[in-house]
């Protein structure tokens, strides 16, 4: 599993290099999925080109691409042409948190959408990139809720003398806890304490697999628990966090 742990994109190192919309870049980064930067109708490619240091991973939440974009490529510059790194097909809204997969951290990448037809719009609420953490012992523990396997929504039913007469359906976020055990002092103060304010403040990405990354999801709310003592010694700890998430997988 992998958990976002910085953001380092601004509008000073993302720049739209083809099929660019009418919409400010800011809709692109901020985290107000009601902002929505949408591309133009002039291109079979929607690309997107960022360059900052070390970048563990990409996210993209908040989609508008499903019958609109075929695959989605992520590439990194490797000083001489750019090596895909990750490519997704499309078959949902579904929110995607790359992991670098490379041994060296590149810190030139892009983003193209293959459009299905050149005038088709794409949207894309969120996006961002940085450092992330490698959970140790493999992450998520037995029994965890995979928010990526089940459809965001809730139901209102109207009854008649106990008989339904109709049905609202509306998307929702997917509410689970993150539970790590035997976590090490070092990650501790490395990483877990410095992470808490970084998610109340941001949100995070996570993924559970580094080669699926078509099953991500965007945290928010997120809500840290206290350090729990481990049973047996100081060295290890237990920590947890609960939160709200979009996957993208809608009904």
């Amino acid at each position: 599993m992998y958990i976002s742990t910085s953001n380092t994109l601004t509008d000073g190192n993302v720049t739209i290099s083809e099929d660019a919309g009418a919409n400010p870049l800011q809709y692109l980064l901020n985290k107000d999925f009601s902002e929505i930067y949408r591309s133009g109708t002039s291109s079979n490619f929607f690309r997107i080109e960022l360059e900052t240091d070390n970048v563990g991973y990409i996210g993209l939440s908040g989609l508008d691409v499903f019958g609109k974009v075929s695959k989605i490529d992520i590439e990194y510059w490797d000083g001489v042409a750019y090596v895909v790194d990750g490519a997704y097909n499309i078959t949902s809204d579904s929110t995607i948190m790359h992991v670098n997969t490379s041994s060296t951290t590149y810190t030139k990448w892009r983003i193209t959408f293959t459009k299905i037809l050149s005038n088709s719009i794409v949207g894309v609420a969120y996006l961002a990139a940085g450092t992330c953490w490698n959970v140790p012992n493999g992450g998520e523990e037995s029994g965890y809720a995979r928010p990526w396997s089940t459809p965001a929504y809730k139901q209102r039913t109207q009854t008649n003398l106990g008989m339904p007469t109709a049905k609202v359906i509306e998307s929702t976020g997917i509410s689970g806890t993150l539970k790590f055990n035997n976590i090490t002092n070092i990650d501790i103060e490395e990483v877990w304490v410095p992470m808490q304010g970084f998610a109340v403040r941001n949100g995070v990405f996570v993924v559970e697999e580094e080669t699926r990354g078509d099953r991500g999801y965007y945290c928010y709310d997120c809500i840290p628990s206290s350090v729990k003592a481990h049973s047996q010694t100081r060295e290890l700890q237990n920590v947890s966090m609960k939160f709200s998430c979009w996957t993208g997988y809608v009904l």
